[in-house]
């Protein structure tokens, strides 16, 4: 849905780390990843985007910093 408002998401292997670690659970495996990714990354993404935060301008950059998710604006790969 992104990729055809012409919106650059990107992750780094930080920000992946993060979420395999939060979403991991003994007893479901790899289940909950669908839960954290919606909670700190999709519900967090489409604030922004409504909010004019995010737009196709400039790619958004998804990190892990104090463990926890952070939204960069990154300058266009031209």
């Amino acid at each position: 849905m992104l990729a055809k408002n012409n919106i650059d998401i990107r992750m780094t292997d930080d920000a992946a780390d993060w979420v395999a670690k939060q979403g991991f659970d003994p007893q479901y495996g790899a289940r909950p990843v669908k839960r954290i990714i919606q909670r700190t990354i999709l519900n967090v993404v489409s604030k922004m985007i409504l909010s004019g935060e995010i737009t196709s301008e400039k790619p958004v950059l998804i990190d892990c910093s104090d463990d926890r998710i952070i939204f960069k604006n990154v300058p266009s790969p031209d």
